[in-house]
């Protein structure tokens, strides 16, 4: 089994372009900064890439959810931990696309999520991991 995670650049490169052509508000892009800063001491991407991979998982959450995360989380507050778990589902479903053996490399996809929501869940909002 593959010790490192290993992205397949072709992929990792066309995600970092697409990034750079979106045009975000700032309170959008320092959300997708800073949760991509935390990733990114466990995940071995790009921080383009990683902002990448949060806004395409943002899009998804959003369009799924029919509302802005800005705008679920004021409705209840309560909510947040919830709702950046589904978050973080998203983001590890979609980076699991850019490795180049996901098979092989999975379970160390697993542990970096893992670790970043524990992380999350003891600074920041109580996150459960069962997604209740």
């Amino acid at each position: 089994m593959t010790q490192v995670l290993k992205f397949d650049q072709v992929k990792v490169t066309k995600l970092e372009d697409d990034f750079r052509k979106i045009n975000l508000d700032s309170q959008t892009r320092n959300m997708i900064k800073n949760a991509g800063k935390l990733l990114a001491q466990y995940v071995p991407l790009s921080e383009m890439a990683i902002m990448g991979n949060g806004w395409y998982s943002l899009q998804e959450w959003q369009v799924q959810n029919q509302t802005t995360i800005f705008d679920a989380v004021l409705k209840d507050p309560k909510q947040f931990g919830r709702i950046m778990k589904e978050l973080m589902d998203i983001g590890k479903r979609r980076m699991k696309k850019l490795l180049e053996n996901p098979e092989e490399q999975d379970v160390l996809l697993e542990e970096a999520f893992g670790k970043v929501l524990e992380f999350w869940s003891k600074n920041y909002t109580k996150i459960d991991p069962t997604n209740k």
